[in-house]
């Protein structure tokens, strides 16, 4: 096998630790050699012994390297491997190096494989005292001359595996560039200075004017990724249930891997999601103007946008799904399609096992064969059901006998169990019709259940993303700058299925990371948008908003979970007071945590361009519109009108990290 490295003899050593062995310089450090005689201790076998040239070894150099998942305290002895990949597994661990006495020329490397944020490996001498912490993807290197160890990044380059951040005498550098104590430069630091851009809004004159790095540009489209830096780091990726980014997708093509090779987007490698860097804000209201302003670097008067301090700690990018949500049925161990029928008649037919529902031409167009449906309303018919075939949009069979009969109001629904902990799983996949018909704290039950840190999309990364697209394009109006997406359809969706899910989640795939939008008209399929990535952030179905509530028109925020409905215990108020009566956005909120409405009075192509809704007493929230809302639906588009036991058919989740 060829070695990535000339300098690095290739025994079977996998890329990754070949990569990591090279960052350690012992690829260079191996010099005048034809051959390297390195001994596998687990085999005690010789892997090759031709060495012209002369070898020094530490005591404890070892050809292989220990990789462990720490269940408690990792005490090393002297025998041990020199490289320790140890992962902490969400928990705090001490690793105690040898005692110093028994340990002359000992060399240990140690990273921190975890991914957990916070859940660090603390490295103690056999007395006890704290040689170093490693945060995770952090890594040390500890030397001992028989008196002390000596932790040899103290003064040196320390490298972030997961934020790719880098330290100068820094253990846990929290920057780009974090350097501890002074930095002395003899002759020039050449470098592209750190910028800032933005927006400014005038809601009296209803007029727009770029700011910082994008002034003179005009406003009311992109002006491209070479100016958009922040933006242009939105991409689309898999995710594991840990939230390790598997891969990352082609830009232009989400159906293909970077660098070429068929992507899995069905569920098997990951769920499918959009990855969004941290960056830095700054608002100002000043006369009748509204300034929104970003920068990748905490430049004065900046700071970190709410939405990348999760849970209380510093998280370095987000995840928003790629797509509406879909479900994985835990008991039939399937992504499932959406669908909620009501008061319907459907006539049973024993012959062949088939329900046909003449009345709604495409009834059961995104069901497919597997699903597990739960029928109900009927005389003899009742009970879970599998669909055996697909013979049209109005008919389906299913593998169970049925009674032959005509029930006028019949109720057909995907079998779903909100459960927390045991129950289904929301999804980010391709090729399903999203799962609807939830309460808000259903969604919440099923994001969670993929594990720790998954969520519904909440209202901090929300109002991230909306202020991402506002710097981008100078304008409120979405449905202009971007397109209309599925918002047409108020005349052809009673007739089609009644409000359930028309597309199958996608459409957007052969657009990658890109923004674009295709209406094809009220009645035709297929219509969608995307804003880098994020299909249907807008339009098709209502997706629920968690980490806020709203009690009296008084909104509160939270982005730590476990998140609740009707309550502002853990919750912070924003101190304003939303508008109490519907109608098209007028002028904004004078706050800097997200965009909510003052007043209302504006039209469909005037100042917010969005509509707003609301009520009186605790209520939920909702974002972007359906099908059926035309030009009041878009990226602003705010419902706040329902109480927390709200379900409907058009409304969905989507899944975020």
């Amino acid at each position: 096998m060829e070695s990535e490295d000339p300098n690095i003899i290739d025994t079977g050593i996998d890329a990754d630790k070949r990569r990591f062995l090279r960052r350690l310089g012992l690829g260079a450090a191996i010099t005048g050699l034809t051959a390297l005689a390195i001994k596998d201790v687990a085999a005690s076998s010789v892997l090759a012994d031709n060495i012209t040239g002369t070898l020094v070894t530490a005591t404890s150099l070892k050809a292989s390297i220990n990789t462990q998942t720490l269940a408690g305290t990792k005490t090393l002895v002297t025998t041990d491997n020199m490289i320790q990949w140890l992962n902490p597994d969400g928990v705090e661990r001490i690793v105690t190096l040898p005692a110093e006495a028994s340990s002359i020329n000992l060399l240990f490397i140690i990273l921190n494989t975890g991914t957990v944020a916070a859940k660090n490996l603390v490295i103690k001498n056999a007395a006890a005292a704290t040689k170093a912490t490693l945060g995770p993807g952090m890594m040390g290197m500890f030397s001992c001359d028989g008196t002390n160890w000596k932790h040899e990044n103290d003064n040196g380059v320390f490298y972030d595996n997961i934020s790719g951040f880098r330290g100068i005498g820094k253990t846990n550098p929290a920057y780009a560039l974090d350097i501890t104590g002074s930095l002395k430069v003899s002759g020039n630091i050449i470098g592209i200075p750190s910028s800032y851009y933005g927006v400014s809004w005038d809601e009296s004159a209803d007029t727009y004017a770029r700011t910082g790095a994008l002034v003179g540009v005009a406003a009311g489209s992109s002006p491209g990724n070479a100016l958009l830096p922040i933006q242009a780091s939105m991409r689309r990726c898999l995710i594991n249930d840990l939230g390790v980014v598997q891969y990352y997708l082609d830009p232009s093509d989400s159906t293909k891997k970077v660098g070429g090779g068929a992507a899995v987007l069905t569920g098997a490698d990951g769920q499918v999601m959009v990855e969004i860097p941290a960056f830095y804000y700054r608002y100002a209201y000043s006369g009748t103007s509204h300034t929104w302003e970003i920068s990748q670097v905490p430049l004065a008067g900046f700071s970190l946008h709410p939405a990348f301090m999760k849970n209380n700690v510093f998280v370095p990018y987000r995840y928003m799904a790629a797509y509406e949500g879909v479900l994985y049925d835990v008991s039939a161990s399937i992504y499932t399609d959406g669908i909620y029928q009501t008061a319907v008649s459907c006539v049973f037919a024993n012959a062949d096992s088939s329900l046909t529902i003449a009345s709604r031409t495409g009834v059961f167009s995104k069901l497919t064969v597997g699903d597990k449906i739960v029928v109900s309303g009927t005389a003899a018919n009742n009970g879970t059901k599998t669909v055996a075939s697909l013979v049209s949009a109005t008919k389906i069979t299913i593998a169970e006998a049925v009674t032959d009969g005509t029930d006028a109001a019949t109720v057909i629904a995907t079998e779903k169990d909100w459960t927390a902990t045991t129950g289904d799983k929301l999804c980010s996949v391709s090729g399903k019709a999203p799962i609807n018909y939830g309460t808000r704290a259903n969604f919440r039950a099923v994001a969670l259940n993929r594990g720790t840190g998954w969520r519904n999309q909440d209202y901090d990364l929300i109002s991230a993303i909306q202020l991402l697209y506002l710097v981008e394009y100078a304008s409120f109006y979405s449905q202009s700058v971007i397109g209309a997406g599925l918002t047409d359809w108020s005349a052809a969706w009673p007739a089609y299925n009644d409000y359930n899910p028309i597309n199958n989640t996608g459409l957007s795939n052969a657009k990658g990371n890109t923004t674009f939008n295709l209406s094809n008209g009220n009645g035709v399929v297929g219509s969608y948008m995307t804003y880098r990535g994020i299909e249907n952030w807008y339009g098709h179905l209502w997706k629920w908003v968690d980490g806020i509530n709203i009690n009296a028109n008084v909104p509160y925020v939270s982005n730590t979970q476990p998140f609740a409905d009707d309550t502002a215990t853990n919750y912070t108020a924003l101190g304003i007071t939303l508008i109490n009566s519907d109608g098209w956005q007028n002028t904004l909120q004078k706050q800097d945590r997200g965009f909510l409405p003052l007043t209302v009075g504006a039209a469909s192509t005037t100042k917010v361009t969005d509509y707003y809704y609301q009520a009186a007493g605790w209520r939920v929230v909702l974002l972007g519109g359906n099908a059926s809302y035309g030009a009041i639906a878009g990226a602003f588009f705010v419902a706040a009108y329902s109480a927390s036991g709200y379900a409907f058919r058009d409304v969905v989740g989507r899944l975020a990290f």
